[in-house]
């Protein structure tokens, strides 16, 4: 399990909070522990760790999803036909892909997880996006303007601290879910003519 985590290449601190959780926690509350003691043992705003936040929360995202039994899981992922997105987490079905957008805070970025999301449904019409996020007024924000159908791309926003019961509802839904590795894609199809007969 460590082994599939490294090679993600998440930062070494994600590595050194996974050791400080306490066994036996799953879902929001594992979420929760290991940020609180990220927080804790690193300064948060420094510069030099601001970078790392987001992909420390996408890290225990991920633990909780793979503890949970969900899997595969896409870090990272690239979907053909939709150039320049990267998703923090794609849960893969040929029609009804999932998408979870991981933010520590939001401000204006939960815009780009909704122009993701779009992107996501012009290609897979069944596919569903999630912002998954610790910060509460803002994220609130944003699920009323799911709610009042001012947002296209986003199926819900949750937010994780004040509402770790719908993480944990969440967890339980994709559980129910059969997520499957994508073919390769060919980058070229057609008829193929090797050499010209004369």
């Amino acid at each position: 399990m460590r082994n599939t985590f490294e090679k993600l290449g998440l930062p070494s601190e994600f590595e050194e909070t996974l050791h400080h959780i306490p066994q036996g926690i799953r879902g929001s509350e594992f979420v929760c522990k290991g940020y609180d003691w990220y927080c804790n043992e690193y300064d948060t705003s420094a510069a030099s760790q601001r970078g790392k936040n987001g992909r420390v929360l996408e890290g225990l995202v991920l633990k909780a999803l793979y503890d949970s039994g969900i899997h595969p899981i896409y870090y990272q992922a690239k979907v053909a036909n939709i150039p320049h997105v990267i998703y923090d987490i794609l849960l893969y079905h040929s029609k009804r892909p999932i998408v979870l957008s991981c933010k520590v805070s939001l401000r204006e970025r939960w815009k780009q997880a909704d122009l993701e999301g779009s992107a996501l449904k012009q290609v897979y019409r069944g596919a569903s996006s999630y912002l998954i996020t610790l910060s509460a007024g803002e994220g609130n924000r944003v699920q009323q303007s799911i709610s009042d159908s001012e947002v296209l791309g986003l199926d819900e926003c949750i937010v994780i601290r004040s509402q770790g019961d719908r993480f944990d509802n969440l967890i339980q839904e994709l559980q129910c879910k059969q997520f499957v590795e994508s073919s390769p894609v060919l980058p070229v199809t057609g008829k193929v003519i090797s050499a010209i007969e004369s």
